[in-house]
């Protein structure tokens, strides 16, 4: 069988430098609130990505598309004032275009929402919850629930074909370029063995995690093996006043994975990344 498994992380809904769609953004009053050039050059790259993947997700037998965690900014995160309007339901029909473009776009077979932080999507991921129930609502064939009572997923493991997949939205990354690489190594070691200790503790072969907004990976583990493989994702928002304040040298990466799982193994890994320029502009005199 082949499964085609498609992440999307961190689109920061209602950011001004988050994603927002082309055409302006209603408020209840009836007003129309423009959508940001980010935004607009964010949706712009969000929508040829979707076209890729529906393109490499034709020939799969399944597909899963799994949006994993911080769907919106929130309206707490350290006191931002960067956001379209401060009304929630502003930030929750942004939210709600995000995913379902995405989902018309795609048409996955099983679609899922891993929760986030709570300074972003809420207190027990209410924001996020809510936007899981929208979904079900609309596609309630293909929407998975972790049980009656929850719509997201605070840790998904999942089996494809026998691949044991981990997903969580929270994960570590090294913070300098030179050492990423070999940290995230160290990083998908630490998450194999941190599942093999326990007694009948399987680990999985293939951990996927988000919130740092760069991607990295482990690379492919030899067949003779059974090291979990680590991929870290990008994410759908530019440098904010917080990020820059921490110091980041980098601009974070936009963008998405996809995967193709066949009879059980990783088979191809298609990271779609944009790299920002640097954010800053030269003055010359």
């Amino acid at each position: 069988m082949r499964w085609r498994l498609t992440c999307i992380s961190d689109t920061h809904a209602g950011s001004l430098v988050g994603l927002a769609p082309r055409g302006g953004i209603p408020h209840p009053d009836g007003v129309t609130i423009s959508t940001s050039p980010t935004s607009e050059w964010l949706w712009t790259h969000y929508e040829a990505m979707l076209e890729r993947e529906a393109d490499e997700a034709k020939s799969a037998d399944r597909h899963a598309l799994v949006f994993v965690g911080d769907i919106m900014d929130g309206l707490m995160h350290h006191g931002t004032t960067e956001l379209y309007h401060p009304d929630a339901s502003v930030e929750r029909w942004i939210s709600e275009q995000v995913v379902k473009t995405a989902v018309d776009a795609l048409a996955p077979t099983d679609l899922f929402v891993i929760l986030g932080t709570p300074s972003h999507v809420g207190k027990n991921a209410s924001s996020e919850e809510g936007v899981g129930k929208m979904l079900a609502a609309v596609y309630p064939g293909i929407f998975r629930r972790p049980n009656e009572h929850r719509y997201g997923w605070g840790v998904l493991r999942m089996e494809l074909d026998g691949l044991l997949v981990d997903i969580r939205h929270h994960g570590k990354l090294g913070q300098l370029p030179h050492t990423r690489e070999s940290y995230q190594k160290r990083y998908a070691f630490d998450v194999w063995s941190s599942q093999a200790m326990y007694q009948d503790g399987v680990p999985a072969q293939l951990a996927i995690r988000a919130h740092r907004h760069k991607f990295a990976d482990s690379g492919p583990v030899p067949p003779h093996k059974t090291l979990t493989r680590l991929i870290s994702l990008p994410c759908w928002q530019l440098s904010t006043e917080w990020a820059r304040s921490m110091a980041f040298e980098e601009a974070p990466d936009i963008g998405m994975v996809g995967l193709e799982v066949r009879d059980g193994r990783i088979a191809d890994v298609l990271p779609q990344i944009v790299y920002p320029t640097l954010e800053a502009q030269t003055w010359r005199p």
